[in-house]
């Protein structure tokens, strides 16, 4: 399952604003799409302020979610920084669109036709990144570059 949010031209994102989205996603896709992982999953994110707000992480407790604490300055362990934003990056190069819409919904056909053996070479590179910051004691290393569609 991936879950894909555009936020609204305008919105100031702050804690609320991601206990928002954490909500639906638990809520409305967990719920719907993956009802055996309710309750049953962790999430990782980094440091960002959003992230690590009060009010998001009173509301994870809440619901006994487990977050994979990420290490300060270590972008290259979050799958969205050394996968996704890459990716989009060269397959929207030089496009343009008529409306964000039309951007968003290019970015999703981009992660649809990913294949399963795809998202498994990234959640591998992601457990490679962590043992290498864990042997690095947490010290910030560059990681490699990253192909989906390698082994």
């Amino acid at each position: 399952m991936v879950y894909t949010h555009s936020v609204p031209r305008g919105q100031t994102i702050n804690g609320d604003y991601h206990k928002q989205v954490l909500a639906t996603l638990m809520n409305d896709h967990i719920s719907r799409k993956r009802p055996e992982l309710r309750g049953n999953w962790k999430l990782h994110h980094d440091n960002a302020l959003p992230h690590i707000a009060h009010v998001v992480t009173e509301y994870l407790a809440k619901r006994n979610i487990k977050v994979v604490s990420h290490p300060p300055y270590s972008p290259d362990l979050a799958p969205c920084d050394f996968f996704l934003f890459p990716t989009a990056k060269k397959e929207l190069k030089g496009r343009r669109f008529d409306s964000e819409q039309d951007a968003v919904k290019a970015l999703e056909v981009i992660l649809k036709k990913m294949s399963k053996d795809g998202f498994s070479n990234v959640f591998q590179a992601w457990q490679r990144r962590w043992d290498k910051c864990i042997s690095l004691n947490g010290e910030y290393f560059e990681g490699e570059k990253f192909d989906v569609d390698q082994n």
